[in-house]
C-alpha cells in the first residue's frame, strides 16, 4: 500500500509514548517539543509512573491545553510497565518513544512521515542523535544508512548491521526505542511479551523482537533527537536492581529466538552474548569478578596483585571501581576521568587525568563499553606518553556464550 498522498494530508497518526518518573526539571521542554511538532496528527501518551515530584502535575497541565494528550497516572512499576500502559491506550498507526528528559526537534516526526512512511513499512529506524552533556557540550551522531530492507534482507542486511562482527559493542546500527517508529500492532504484541522486571537495556531486547516480526524496515538519517547525558537523566538514574536481572534479560532473549528460529546463528549468538555480558557489567560486576577470579574481567593479561588505574566514570567504571576498591586481589591506585565529578553511586574519589602522572601503576584499564569510544581514549593516553603495553581495553573474546547459563543462574537449556 503506497500512501504518500495520505502522508501529505496528515492522515497517518503517530502515537508518542513518554514514560514519566521524577523528571520535573526537564519534562516541560520534552512535552513542549512534542506538542510543537510541525507534523500535527499526533497522540501524545504521558505515563506518570508514580512520580513523587511535580511531574504528574506538569503532565495534567499540558493535557488541559492540548486535546491530543492522554495522561495515565499509575503506581511505580518501571519503564517497561509504563510503556505497556501507554501501548494499551495508543491508537496511532505507528508508535514512537521519547524519554521524558530528552527533547526532539520540530520536524523530526514530519521527516519520519514524509521520507519514510510513503512505503508504509513495519518499522522506521531513525539513525542519528545529538547527545547533550552537563557542560553544555554536544556530540552529534549522523548516519549514512538510507535504505529499505524487505523479507530476508531484514535478517541478512539490517540485522547483520545491528549485530555486528567487530570489537565489543561495536556495530554499524544501534537499536533503541527512541530511534524506532513501529507499527502499532507489532509494538503492542511484543511489549506485552516483555518481562517488566528487566530495567536496563530493555529496549534492545524489545526492538530486536519487533524487527524479527517486520516485513519491511526503513532506515533514515534523522538526528533530530536530543539525548540528555547527565547525572540526573533517565539513563544515569539509580535503577531498581534485582538479583535475577541478568537471568530475566538472558531468558527473554532465549524466548525471542525460540519464537524465531530463522534468526539463530553465529552472529546473533554473539549479539546475545555481548548484550547479556553488558547487562551483567552494568548491574552486577561482582558476579563476573568472582567468576573469572584468575584475572580482571574482561581485560587481557592483568596479573593478580597489579596496581590499577580505572579510566571512565560511567556505569561500567562505577561498577568496577566499587568492586576493585574493596577487594585485595588488585590495588586500585586511582579512578580518573576527563571530566571528573563526584558520583552519588561511589565513595571513591574521581580524579582528573593528572593523577596518571602522579601515581605508580601497572595498568590503566579503560572502563568504556563502546570500542569506538575506548579507542579514542587509548589514543589520548598514548599522546600523554603512556606506553601501549600499560593500557587495557575490554576484550569480547572473554565473553563466552557457553558460560551464560551459569553466569545468569539459568535453569534448563538454552537454544
Amino acid at each position: 500500500m503506497n500512501i504518500a498522498s495520505s502522508c501529505q494530508s496528515n492522515r497517518i497518526k503517530i502515537s508518542v509514548i513518554v514514560p514519566v518518573y521524577n523528571v520535573e526539571p526537564y519534562l516541560e521542554q520534552c512535552i513542549r517539543s512534542i506538542c510543537d511538532q510541525s507534523y500535527t496528527n499526533l497522540e501524545i501518551v504521558l505515563v506518570d509512573d508514580g512520580s513523587t515530584d511535580g511531574s504528574g502535575a506538569i503532565c495534567d497541565d499540558f493535557a488541559k491545553d492540548d486535546p491530543r494528550i492522554i495522561v495515565i497516572h499509575k503506581s511505580n512499576g518501571g519503564i517497561i510497565s509504563a510503556r505497556k500502559a501507554g501501548a494499551e491506550v495508543a491508537t496511532g498507526d505507528y508508535i514512537v518513544g521519547v524519554d521524558s528528559d530528552d527533547w526532539i526537534e520540530r520536524d523530526r516526526l514530519l521527516n519520519l512521515v514524509n521520507y519514510a512512511l510513503s512505503e508504509y513499512p513495519d518499522m522506521v529506524h531513525m539513525d542519528g542523535a545529538i547527545w547533550e552533556y552537563d557542560d553544555h557540550n554536544e556530540f552529534k551522531m549522523y548516519s549514512d544508512f538510507d535504505y529499505m530492507y524487505e523479507g530476508t534482507d531484514i535478517l541478512n542486511g539490517f540485522l547483520r548491521l545491528v549485530v555486528g562482527k567487530g570489537p565489543f559493542m561495536d556495530r554499524k546500527i544501534t537499536i533503541c526505542h527512541w530511534k524506532s517508529a513501529i507499527r502499532r500492532s507489532i509494538f503492542v504484541d511484543n511489549i506485552r511479551l516483555l518481562n517488566a522486571g528487566i530495567t536496563m537495556i530493555e529496549d534492545v531486547i524489545f526492538v530486536f523482537a519487533c524487527v524479527l516480526d517486520c516485513r519491511q524496515v526503513v532506515c533514515i538519517n534523522e538526528p533530530g533527537y536530543h539525548y540528555r547525558q547527565n547525572s540526573r537523566s533517565v539513563s544515569h538514574r539509580v535503577m531498581k536492581w534485582r538479583p535475577d536481572h541478568a537471568r530475566l534479560f538472558y531468558e527473554q532473549f532465549m524466548d525471542i529466538l525460540r519464537r524465531h528460529p530463522e534468526a539463530q546463528g553465529e552472529s546473533v549468538t554473539d549479539f546475545v552474548t555481548q548484550y547479556t555480558y553488558n547487562n551483567i557489567l552494568l548491574t552486577n560486576y561482582r558476579r563476573l569478578y568472582d567468576h573469572y577470579a584468575s584475572g580482571l574481567f574482561p581485560y587481557a593479561d592483568i596479573e593478580l596483585g597489579s596496581r590499577i588505574i580505572v579510566y571512565g566514570a560511567g556505569y561500567v567504571g562505577i561498577e568496577i571501581v566499587n568492586v576493585v576498591a574493596y577487594d585485595d586481589r588488585f590495588s586500585l591506585v586511582a579512578w580518573v576521568d576527563k571530566n571528573p565529578k563526584p558520583s552519588p553511586k561511589s565513595d571513591v574519589e574521581i580524579r582528573d587525568l593528572s593523577a596518571i602522572t602522579d601515581e605508580q601503576y601497572d595498568y590503566i584499564i579503560v572502563a568504556i563499553l563502546l570500542s569506538s569510544v575506548s579507542s579514542g581514549v587509548v589514543s589520548e593516553l598514548e599522546s600523554m606518553g603512556i606506553h601501549p603495553d600499560k593500557i587495557r581495553t575490554m576484550q569480547k573474546e572473554y565473553m563466552r556464550y557457553e558460560e551464560l547459563d551459569n553466569l545468569t543462574n539459568m535453569r534448563g537449556e538454552g537454544i
